[in-house]
């Protein structure tokens, strides 16, 4: 896994020798400079903060914001800024970094295991916007930071954890949520808001867990491999009462996966 900076000066890398898997860690690259490890304990997924100057990391049982120094010594173990020990993924943050989608893993009485969505501001605020006994995929800040658009799942079976994926948006003002479209049973869908916030990119795929059936190398987040995709747009737009008008996809004639907008 890697992170490209906002500004553009720095890559974070999630590196694993292929010579010793017990040799593993963050190693950072900036322009003009050889690439040097990051020195931290060891963690999980990550994300850099939208100005550039922090690290979400995923750390034991909690979220470390870590700094990333041009100026800080490599060898040195790197201090988190601060930890957020009640969550396990962040997932994205708003365009001024004010905010930031977040997911907590949980369970009922029944220990029936849940996951909730929240959004977390810099001020420490703390709101739930979401509970679903599925999966959230994703979610994403739209550029005025008045939505946020999720993909989440729901169980349909407990027997064989079938999960049903759906498209929804939530006013961040009211928590109110809107349904947007309900997509094909598959775990392997990812998605890209324009920078303009006209519109989504996501793409579907079509996978099998017989290597006889393609000769493709291209494997899925749930590790089938995957045999054909399609790009689809979903367009965006608000009436006079700032509600979302309802629209269908639009198929786009182009093979591909992991749809990303340029900047």
């Amino acid at each position: 896994k890697f992170d490209l900076a906002p500004d553009g000066q720095s890559i974070v890398i999630y590196r694993v020798s292929r010579d010793d898997v017990a040799d593993f860690g963050l190693w950072i690259l900036r322009p003009d400079q050889q690439p040097q490890p990051l020195e931290t304990e060891p963690g999980g997924d990550f994300l850099i903060t939208p100005d550039s100057q922090a690290l979400a990391y995923l750390q034991g049982e909690g979220l470390a914001i870590l700094p990333l120094d041009p100026d800080a010594d490599a060898a040195e173990t790197l201090e988190p800024l601060d930890f957020l020990p009640q969550y396990g993924m962040v997932l994205s943050f708003s365009s001024d970094g004010s905010k930031a989608a977040m997911v907590q893993f949980s369970g009922d009485a029944q220990n029936v295991p849940s996951r909730s969505l929240f959004m977390v501001t810099n001020r420490g605020e703390e709101k739930e916007l979401l509970v679903t006994d599925g999966s959230i995929l994703d979610a994403q800040f739209d550029p005025s930071g008045q939505f946020l658009y999720c993909l989440v799942t729901k169980l349909q079976s407990s027997d064989s954890f079938l999960e049903q994926p759906f498209l929804l948006a939530i006013n961040l003002d009211t928590t109110e949520q809107t349904s947007l479209l309900l997509l094909p049973q598959q775990q392997n869908i990812e998605m890209s808001i324009a920078p303009d916030g006209l519109g989504i990119l996501f793409d579907q795929v079509k996978s099998t867990n017989d290597p006889q059936d393609t000769d493709t190398l291209l494997k899925g987040n749930d590790g089938s491999l995957i045999t054909d995709s399609q790009l689809w747009f979903f367009p965006l737009s608000l009436d006079d009462q700032q509600q979302l008008i309802p629209a269908k996809p639009d198929s786009i004639p182009v093979a591909g996966l992991h749809p990303q907008w340029l900047p």
